[in-house]
């Protein structure tokens, strides 16, 4: 058995074999498919794919990509949101996503204007009126999303000071403070292939055809890194710099009265009540002997 074998019963493990099994001989299917889509298809794939908009996959397609873009720019807003509030004003907060919040929701009206004329008949994204329409309504949308990401990184990168001011734990810097962090916070990532998906499509260049692509998953990245940031607990919450210096806060206790602890540092023992009360009683009654001795 493999040292790479899942720790299962052999009757999971057996199913999972199958599982992948499955798969396999489902994408030999699938590439069969594809050769006969397009032997069948007259003109060849790009008429076809002109001629059939308005089939309802490619009506699905082009509404799903819609969506896709205005839930990702509204997970990027939230995101910034949190972050400013992570200062203490929520107020402030607001009026910073306030600009990029107007320019989101004003893509709802184009995103659907693109989506109902890429998908009329003899049309599609890439036609004259489609792509004019297209190209204004990605440029607010990148136009959004580069606003968010400097706001976001900057606000990242103040928080950055002034957590290296605490002196905090490396450990905590590197959760919250990274260049890994403040790249996934911000959904960098995909406004730099969103930006090039942009010039190639307003431009009608053929390789937007992959730009394209590439910018849809780079977004679907980007917005499942924020998700499992806040799964696994280590994202930007609007308590979170308030924990950082409440974590800062060290009180120093002292092993014996007067005697310093092992870092240096001078502090008072803490002990309970009944235990000071019978240390004044011993302390009386050793003085009261001293006394009586003395006098003998």
């Amino acid at each position: 058995m493999s040292p790479y074998t899942p720790n299962e019963p052999p009757e999971v493990l057996e199913y999972e074999r199958t599982f992948v099994a499955g798969d396999v001989i489902a994408g030999t299917g699938y590439g069969a498919q594809l050769v006969l889509y397009i032997i069948c298809a007259r003109g060849g794939p790009w008429t076809f794919f002109l001629n059939s908009q308005t089939l309802a996959v490619n009506v699905m397609f082009d509404s799903m990509y819609f969506l896709l873009t205005f839930l990702s720019d509204l997970i990027v807003l939230w995101r910034c949101y949190v972050i400013w509030s992570a200062s203490g004003s929520r107020l402030v907060a607001l009026a910073v996503s306030l600009f990029p919040g107007m320019l989101i929701f004003s893509t709802f009206g184009l995103g659907s204007a693109w989506t109902f004329y890429s998908t009329q008949p003899a049309s599609s994204f890439y036609s004259e009126l489609p792509r004019h329409v297209g190209t204004a309504y990605f440029a607010i949308s990148l136009g959004s999303n580069i606003i968010m990401t400097i706001l976001i990184a900057g606000r990242l990168v103040s928080y950055r000071r002034n957590v290296i001011q605490m002196a905090l734990p490396e450990d905590m810097t590197q959760q919250y403070i990274s260049l890994a962090t403040i790249t996934i916070e911000s959904a960098a990532i995909y406004s730099v292939f969103a930006l090039i998906s942009l010039i190639t499509y307003a431009i009608n260049d053929p390789t937007n055809q992959i730009w394209l692509a590439v910018a849809s998953s780079f977004q679907q990245i980007s917005n499942l890194l924020i998700i499992y940031r806040l799964a696994e607990g280590s994202a930007w919450q609007q308590d979170t710099l308030n924990s950082a210096r409440s974590r800062n806060t060290t009180i120093h206790f002292k092993t014996s009265g007067g005697a310093e602890t092992d870092d240096g540092t001078l502090g008072v023992r803490l002990e309970p009540i009944g235990s000071m009360k019978e240390s004044r009683e011993l302390r009386d009654h050793k003085q009261e002997s001293e006394i009586t001795e003395v006098q003998v």
